[in-house]
């Protein structure tokens, strides 16, 4: 069997008043600009 070893990125936003999960988003690399649209997104929801 082979294996993959590949490192990949979360980026957890959690609500630590009632431990809810407002974003998870995985990938291979999380640059900046990914945080930042996803801080929107939530921004635009709430």
């Amino acid at each position: 069997m082979l294996f993959l070893m590949v490192e990949t990125c979360v980026f957890n936003v959690l609500d630590d008043c009632n431990r809810e999960a407002l974003a998870i988003e995985i990938g291979f690399s999380y640059p900046d600009r990914a945080v930042l649209e996803t801080l929107e997104c939530l921004k635009t929801k709430i």
